[in-house]
Parts: C-alpha cells; structure tokens; sequence
C-alpha cells in the first residue's frame, strides 16, 4: 500500500494524479460503434464521499473518509481544466489537494506537476528524462476489450538505447452489480471495473516490479470504487 501510494498517488492525484500519456509511443485499443456512455461527469459542484481502508498483510490500519468536488477551473499551459479538491481524512492525519482534469471525445486527461514527478526519479537519471504534462485516465469509449496507456516514463541512456523505468496500462476488465449508497437512497446499479497495471524498474539491473490496483465506474455516476495493492 505505501509502495503503490508513492507512486500511483502521484500518478493519479485524487491523491491519485499525474501526467504521461505520449499516443505517439502506444495506441490504445478503441472500440468503434459504441455509444458513449458517460462514466465520468464533470459538471460543476459534483461532489463524492468515500469510505477510506487503509490495510496490510496484518489488517485493517487506519480508516477514514475521502470528500470530493469540483469547484471552477483553472488555465494551465494555455489549457482549460476543471478543478478537483480531495479533503482525506484517515485516521488522525487530514490533507486537502487540488488536481486539474479535461474530457475530451477521446478521453479523461489529468494536468501534471512534472516537477512534483521528477523528485521520484533518482537524480543521476533526471538529465535523461523528458515528461509530459498529461495523464489519460480513462479511454472514452470505455467499452469491452479496451485498453489504453495510462503513463510513462522513458529514460534515454544514450542514442537508441532507452528503457521503460514506470508504464501504467489500463484495461476494462469486466462488468459488475454492486449497491451504492446515494443520497436519493441505496440503489442497484451496473458498473464498469477497470484494472490499472503499474510496472516500474528502481534500478537499470534490477527486475521489473508491478503493482495493480482497480476502479470501478458507474453510468452518469462517475467513479464509486478503488482498491488495490
């Protein structure tokens, strides 16, 4: 949990965001025919509440609430993104963030700190990285057998010869019944799982770790689910 926190955190800054998504170097999977269901709304004043367990191998650590809204918007790199504030309340510890995301027809794009990113990247491999500003959350359309490339970073060693230090995938991973607890009341509903693939290297001859975590997303509701390594 604290390993995957450090990284997909950052990564997807809910206090889980953060940029690289590069369609140059990955093209992903996009169903056509499909209507476009709108798994993520994003108008003004949406706001969420989350349950929070933090666990290990030992149990249950810590709990608490996550609160969500989207409040204004915000001009970065002469871009135009909606605001998102996260309150985390988990255990004795409270933090506020604010992250930045857009929806295009093509996906949902978070804003990326790069600054922020690169103080997890070791400084002898700093001069040889190049990041982007942008993250893709979710692929529209989200349908079966989608998959899209979520973040990455590429490290240049010397001319033609790089390696791939973190790369996050997404896939639709299947389709589930579950009840959320809504302030109309507790409904039935359908929701889409997806399952999100970190793999990293710490060091050049090191092996290759993954960590996986999973989100689940409801029609004209948004996300009401993560869990994860």
């Amino acid at each position: 949990m604290k390993k995957f926190s450090k990284y997909l955190l950052f990564i997807l800054s809910l206090s889980i965001i953060f940029s690289l998504y590069n369609c140059s170097e990955d093209s992903p999977t996009d169903p056509t025919g499909e209507n476009l269901i709108n798994y993520f709304p994003t108008s003004e004043g949406t706001n969420y509440k989350y349950e929070l367990a933090e666990s290990d191998s030992t149990g249950v650590l810590r709990t608490g609430t996550r609160s969500t809204v989207y409040n204004g918007t915000a001009l970065l790199n002469s871009i135009t993104y909606s605001r998102q504030i996260d309150s985390v309340t988990l255990g004795a510890d409270f933090t506020t963030t604010e992250s930045y995301f857009r929806k295009t027809i093509s996906g949902v794009y978070y804003y990326v700190d790069t600054s922020e990113v690169m103080t997890i990247i070791p400084d002898t491999l700093r001069p040889f990285v190049t990041l982007q500003n942008e993250f893709r959350y979710i692929l529209i359309p989200l349908a079966d057998g989608s998959s899209w490339p979520v973040y990455r970073i590429t490290v240049r060693l010397q001319s033609g010869i790089n390696f791939t230090a973190l790369d996050i995938i997404g896939r639709f991973q299947s389709i589930e019944n579950m009840q959320l607890n809504l302030v109309s009341g507790v409904v039935d509903v359908t929701a889409v799982k997806v399952k999100f693939d970190l793999k990293y290297i710490r060091d050049i001859n090191a092996a290759q770790e993954t960590l996986t975590a999973f989100a689940w997303f409801v029609e004209n509701v948004g996300l009401v689910k993560m869990e994860g390594n």
